[in-house]
């Protein structure tokens, strides 16, 4: 790791989106509902199968755009120095935390991400009106869980914050 000083930019640590595998099973279930409008059509009497086609193929499609849209509205940006989620397409809401006010940080993973390969890290602050941030769907969430540790740590020192109490 580098010192700063004030003079100089912090360094970024990660910059991205949540992983389409955290969305994978909404994904599988508007791809079988897909399929099922899929059979609905070739099975069904002629009136009830357009229908029943219909909106099952609405309902799928409806799924996989609501979370892709979420997916790529929300964005991670970590430095040394703050952590900012910006959230939203048409409307636009960023919450910052400076990395000398983190109190904790936490990895966390379900089985269910550990199999996909993901996790979440919680980041808790002194914040009055953001004091838990949770950056999820990381596809490589244990190196920026060590990275954050530092860039707390560092952040701190540079600061002179010792500590702070409740």
């Amino acid at each position: 790791m580098t010192t700063e000083s004030p003079s100089l930019p912090p360094d970024l640590l990660y910059e991205g989106a949540p992983s389409w595998r955290a969305f994978f099973s909404r994904y599988l279930f508007a791809a079988l509902l897909f399929a099922g409008a899929g059979v609905a059509g070739a099975m069904a009497p002629p009136p009830a199968n357009l229908i029943a086609a219909g909106l099952l193929l609405a309902v799928s499609l409806w799924l996989w755009a609501v979370g892709e849209l979420r997916r790529r509205g929300t964005r991670y940006r970590v430095t040394s120095k703050t952590l900012d989620i910006e959230q939203g397409l048409l409307t636009k809401r960023i919450e910052s935390m400076q990395m000398w006010r983190v109190r904790d940080v936490t990895f966390e993973q379900s089985l269910g991400e550990r199999v996909l390969g993901l996790a979440r890290v919680k980041v808790l602050g002194h914040d009055a009106s953001t004091p838990e941030v949770v950056l999820w769907g990381l596809a490589d969430g244990r190196a920026l869980f060590e990275q954050l540790k530092v860039a707390v740590e560092q952040s701190r020192t540079q600061g002179r914050v010792l500590g702070l109490t409740e």
